[in-house]
């Protein structure tokens, strides 16, 4: 699989020939922190399939290796970290570490531009092709060029803005939410003449079409047959791909057409009213303040905690108290936000501490059930989508500052 037997007869020659990585398998290879210091469970199952791993971990056993000595030595001598990050399926430079671990967040993905990207314990390295609302068409990025298939453009060392070769992938693309994206790395130049967000794009339509990839982008070499390593890093990349794309899966139960939205079925200022019960008795059922109780009653509508709450009180469904809100693309976009992401994250774990701090549906879902002072956001000016998507940027901006009560 390697290019180079690791499963039998002699070792390589020295410890620096044994640290240099075979090209890239199904599963990501060991770090060399994992090897000395431990590694986790999954990392057995490597181990089973990859003779070059399982040779660096002998090696590493004082029991077998008594020249720990030349084994740290040679370590300490190569040209990448230790704590290499998980983003990468192929060793960076240290001109891509120190950019990634430097850069801030952006405010807005664009096409044409390397981000990295990261949902629950999944991350990596990727190319922006295009957007559609709140959401963006990537494609992953290794550092390992030489693996680049037909429908993978290249970018020379030279050109690269990371400084390295890059591969882009055509065949592991994705839709991915703007809440999972963290940082922009850089902007990738031109591809084919072509800004590279359309020329990219150009790759995927052809992917798709089952045709050669257009003459004047870069792409790697035809897969042949017997190619594992090739094989296998693609259907890697298309797994990592299909784990962030699950994130999406959380803005599935928000209403983007107004159409759709429904109002509720069952009015709560009079099924509180019906209840027949003492405002003191209400509050002890329900768990709500009497000021929060008479509140709803006076505006005739609750949040969905409050909605929750009195229909466990009472024996009604939360849905058919509050019905199903229209939230705007403009909302969903202003919640997630890169550059918002670590502030909802600390807003979220502060107001619903048993909510996914990286999901945005708290946010959004809040902001739904919270009207702010029309004094406090200027409202959208009628017919301007930039005046819409700056008001509901504004909404965001002063839930996200406002410190919870109590």
């Amino acid at each position: 699989m390697t290019g180079e037997d690791y499963t039998g007869g002699p070792a390589p020659r020295s410890w620096p020939d044994r640290l240099v990585e075979p090209v890239s398998a199904a599963s990501r290879h060991l770090t060399d922190a994992q090897i000395v210091a431990g590694r986790p469970a999954e990392a057995e199952k490597h181990l089973v399939d990859c003779g070059w791993c399982a040779a660096r971990v002998r090696d590493a056993a004082p029991a077998d290796n008594p020249d720990d000595v030349a084994f740290l030595a040679a370590l300490r001598a190569r040209d990448r970290r230790l704590d290499e990050p998980a983003w990468t399926s192929a060793v960076p430079s240290k001109s891509v570490l120190a950019v990634a671990g430097s850069g801030p967040a952006g405010e807005d993905v664009r096409p044409g531009e390397l981000w990295t990207v990261s949902w629950h314990g999944t991350s990596h390295m990727v190319a922006v092709v295009a957007i559609d609302r709140w959401l963006a068409q990537v494609v992953p990025v290794t550092t390992d060029a030489r693996l680049a298939d037909e429908y993978a453009a290249v970018v020379g060392a030279v050109g690269s803005p990371l400084e390295v070769p890059l591969a882009l992938w055509g065949r592991a693309s994705a839709w991915l939410a703007a809440f999972v994206f963290d940082r922009r790395l850089a902007v990738l130049p031109e591809l084919g003449g072509q800004p590279a967000g359309k020329a990219l794009a150009r790759l995927l339509a052809a992917y798709a079409l089952d045709v050669h990839a257009p003459a004047d982008l870069p792409v790697g070499a035809r897969v042949l047959a017997g190619e594992i390593d090739r094989v296998g890093l693609v259907e890697s990349l298309t797994h990592t791909m299909l784990a962030l794309a699950r994130a999406n899966d959380r803005l599935d139960a928000l209403v983007t057409d107004p159409a759709e939205a429904e109002a509720p079925t069952v009015d709560v200022a009079a099924l509180l009213g019906r209840a027949g019960l003492p405002l003191g008795e209400l509050a002890a059922r329900t768990g709500l303040t009497p000021d929060a109780l008479r509140k709803i009653k006076m505006r005739g509508s609750a949040t969905r905690a409050e909605a929750e709450a009195i229909g466990a009180a009472l024996g009604v469904a939360a849905e058919d108290l509050i019905g199903t809100p229209f939230a705007p693309d403009a909302l969903v976009l202003a919640a997630s936000r890169p550059s918002r992401r670590e502030q909802r994250r600390r807003w979220t774990a502060e107001r619903y501490g048993d909510e996914d701090p990286d999901d945005p549906l708290p946010l959004i879902r809040h902001i739904l059930d919270h009207p702010v002072a029309a004094r406090t956001v200027p409202s959208a000016a009628a017919g301007s989508a930039g005046a819409n998507q700056r008001h509901w940027d504004d909404r965001v901006s002063v839930v996200l500052a406002t410190t919870p009560e109590g």
